[in-house]
């Protein structure tokens, strides 16, 4: 399995986060992607309370600190995620309750083509309006065991009605989002011209429109 991702993501650009690690990870043999000069163009983020963990894993720029609030844990993440030929983004057990950021330049989303939330508990949406406009190379879409998630689109701070358009969004799966209860709350048109498996599990509450959709083909749904 680990050969299999890492064919996948080798010669692409991809932040790998793993939080609280207690011991040394083998990352060539467990997940596919080798710690150390020959990782490419990748980038690992690890947090642990154990320095010798890191030590045994080869990290280098290592910052000691306490227990980080809201504000200091997202001002390390956006250090670590600004670079403009990101392509797939993997956040899992994030406590911070938003991803994006007005002093995140635009540009550093606009080359994404993978998406995937897990376990991020505190977050009540993925996107604000203004960075889905560079969303356009955006390919696939994850959302598993988000549990307060209330919509994938923000409705804050638009006052018309709102326009989206993902051209390239081929899979989007959501699971397990008790509390999801649409894509966007207000009035909205949407084009989803590439949609062809939609996956929903566990989404008691989830109406994926609250609008018709100008355009949305689906091959599957689940």
């Amino acid at each position: 399995m680990a050969k299999k991702l890492y064919s996948r993501m080798k010669d692409k650009n991809i932040l790998l986060i793993l939080d609280n690690i207690w011991e040394s990870l083998e990352l060539d043999k467990t997940i596919g992607i080798p710690c150390g000069a020959d990782r490419g163009r990748n980038k690992l983020l690890f947090t642990t309370r154990n320095l010798d963990v890191l030590e045994k894993m080869g990290s280098t720029n290592n910052y000691g600190m306490n227990i980080l609030n809201e504000e200091e844990a997202w001002a390390l993440f956006t250090k670590m995620v600004i670079f403009p030929d990101l392509m797939v983004l993997i956040l899992r057990n994030i406590i911070s309750r938003k991803i994006w950021d007005n002093q995140i330049p635009t540009s550093s989303f606009q080359n994404l083509k993978q998406l995937i939330l897990w376990r991020c508990t505190k977050m009540k949406y993925v996107f604000s309006y203004t960075i889905t406009k560079n969303l356009q190379q955006l390919q696939y879409l994850e959302m598993k065991d988000c549990i307060v998630l209330e919509e994938v689109v923000a409705t804050e701070g638009v006052e018309a009605a709102a326009s989206f358009v993902f051209p390239q969004v081929t899979l989007m799966k959501l699971q397990n989002l008790p509390e999801l209860a649409t894509f966007y709350h207000g009035m909205h048109t949407s084009e989803w011209s590439m949609l062809k498996e939609l996956v929903v599990e566990d989404c008691d509450k989830f109406k994926m429109f609250t609008s018709e959709p100008n355009s949305l083909c689906l091959d599957q749904k689940v």
